[in-house]
């Protein structure tokens, strides 16, 4: 990703904003060491986020957070990420993800009354990742989803279940193509 690439300002304004969501949110933004924040990316923050050491996020990621996020360790998340979590969402150590990556913990819970449509509410589940894990490009996690360590996740996918240690999984909805 050429943010963090470029030149020596691309750095140092990436640590700056980094710093600005701890003056911003005190204790409920919370890291091991200083991680790098891409251009134009937000974080709102009403629930808490905790980072391990070395936590980058690219340009123009989205992130909304009511509940509970914790990022492990070595974690990259590259451009356009879009990060919603109303309950719990947890990462592992050494996770790489690519562009256009969308976590949701939850669902929108809809109901029909008098011929009309009416939001009802969310359908909410934590989110569990485990470590050594690549997501690749377009691809969607939804709610209730539990990624076991050593995976890979191909390029739009969209994960709708579970996966298992070791897998790489594929398609829509993800399915496993083999052991690795």
């Amino acid at each position: 990703m050429r943010t963090y690439k470029d030149s020596f300002f691309s750095r140092f304004f990436g640590v700056a904003r980094f710093l600005y969501l701890k003056m911003r949110y005190g204790s409920r933004f919370q890291f091991k060491s200083i991680g790098l924040v891409g251009r134009n990316t937000r974080i709102y923050i009403e629930g808490n986020l905790k980072l391990g050491e070395k936590v980058c996020f690219g340009e123009n990621c989205f992130i909304d957070l009511k509940g509970q996020v914790k990022i492990g360790s070595n974690c990259f998340f590259n451009d356009n990420l879009r990060m919603v979590c109303h309950e719990q969402i947890e990462i592992g150590d050494n996770v790489l993800v690519g562009p256009n990556v969308s976590f949701y913990d939850h669902d929108h819970d809809y109901i029909i009354e008098n011929d009309s449509l009416a939001f009802k509410g969310f359908v909410i589940s934590k989110i569990m990742i485990g470590d050594n894990i690549w997501i690749g490009e377009n691809v969607k996690i939804l709610k209730g989803i539990k990624i076991g360590n050593n995976a890979i996740i191909g390029a739009s996918s969209v994960v709708a279940s579970d996966i298992s240690s070791n897998s790489l999984m594929t398609g829509v909805p993800a399915i496993k193509v083999r052991d690795l």
